[in-house]
């Protein structure tokens, strides 16, 4: 089991990708760990892989809406331009899951703290 659990994890923080937590006294990181687990987003196989079925991503960020209780969720694919983000993604803390509703994904987040990054550094 030793050797599968090795070869899962062929990306190495710090050299292949960065996550950074700013704000952690508004949120707690465990809340933020949940909302990427319930979209995969904590899976950072996926986020590196750049084929079809992957998530080939260059950047994630996480912003906190204390009002509504909401992780909005910035998706940045490779190849993105700007501060142009390929998909958002909201998280409803206080049901533990993404609103069936769809939530507004367009809810103001740039007035939002961020409070979680992740960013490839590999090309």
């Amino acid at each position: 089991s030793e050797k599968a659990s090795s070869s899962t994890k062929k990306y190495v923080a710090g050299k292949d990708y960065k996550i950074t937590y700013n704000n952690t006294d508004l949120i707690d990181k465990s809340t933020i760990t949940k909302a990427l687990d319930a979209n995969g987003l904590n899976d950072i196989n996926d986020l590196m892989d750049t084929s079809e079925d992957g998530g080939d991503m260059a950047k994630v960020e996480v912003y906190y809406n204390k009002d509504k209780n909401l992780l909005v969720e910035r998706l940045f694919k490779n190849g993105y331009s700007g501060n142009q983000d390929s998909a958002r993604v909201v998280y409803d803390i206080s049901q533990g899951k993404i609103p069936d509703n769809g939530a507004d994904t367009d809810s103001h987040y740039l007035d939002l703290p961020l409070v979680y990054t992740w960013e490839k550094l590999t090309k």
